[in-house]
């Protein structure tokens, strides 16, 4: 059985894309500053700031945002456990965007030299940090292919599937049930879509029988059903097989 590690969820994500060694993961412990708590609503990286230390998102929801020409938040990108806020900024002068605690979060701090000398000695770090980063981008792309079908009901569909797949990598789903804490509002800004009509599209989506809905619970009914409506393909997601996870 293996040691749990203080951020659990990071590890999680990270051996979901390379193999990593029980003594290996264990060194990013030494990386810890600490960790600290933010409530909804509140910046956790400010767009403009320089780098100070990586943030991790080590429980609770968060996005990263852009702010529009009229002055409304458009949400671009959700964060969930496991999730890096800035850690493209470590090659930028500066943050780009921001990233906002959509419910409080528990946010962890790593130093980024004391992550470069545990990267220099246990290279594979490295590699599972930046694979993970590009299977974000290809996610986003993916994403945004599926914004572009201008069919807000798939695309509220294949926000979901995305979830639930992201969701899984981290044991946050059990029986395809996912907890999803986001108001309406949240859900329209990622999706593009007014406030009202994202809630009728989820509404839609349970009356067709894809999904079952019970508070902030996420139920996809027919995973098959809900994947081939939604048009969508996990393989972008590039993660390895469970299997070969669990022997890492």
């Amino acid at each position: 059985m293996r040691n749990p590690m203080p951020y659990s969820p990071l590890i999680a994500k990270l051996r979901a894309v390379t193999r990593i060694r029980d003594e290996d993961a264990a060194k990013v412990n030494s990386t810890w500053i600490n960790e600290y708590r933010t409530n909804a609503g509140s910046d956790i990286v400010s767009a403009g700031t320089r780098i100070e230390s990586l943030r991790v998102i080590l429980d609770g929801w968060a996005a990263r945002y852009r702010m529009t020409a009229d002055g409304n938040r458009q949400l671009t990108e959700l964060l969930i456990p496991g999730d890096f806020c800035n850690v493209h900024a470590t090659i930028l002068p500066a943050m780009d965007h921001g990233v906002t605690a959509l419910t409080d979060c528990r946010v962890g701090k790593i130093d980024v030299a004391a992550l470069d000398n545990v990267i220099i000695e246990v290279p594979v770090l490295a590699r599972a940090i930046w694979r993970s980063v590009l299977i974000d981008l290809t996610i986003l792309r993916e994403w945004i292919a599926s914004a572009d079908q201008h069919d807000p009901l798939k695309t509220v569909a294949h926000l979901l599937c995305q979830l639930h797949a992201r969701l899984g990598i981290i044991g946050r789903v059990r029986a395809n049930r996912f907890v999803l804490p986001l108001t309406d509002n949240d859900v329209a800004s990622v999706c593009g879509l007014p406030a009202m009509p994202a809630t009728n599209y989820l509404d839609e989506l349970k009356d067709w029988g894809l999904i079952s809905r019970k508070g902030d619970e996420i139920t996809l009914n027919d995973l098959r059903a809900i994947h081939r409506f939604a048009g969508y393909n996990a393989r972008h997601l590039q993660f390895r097989n469970p299997a070969e996870r669990a022997t890492a």
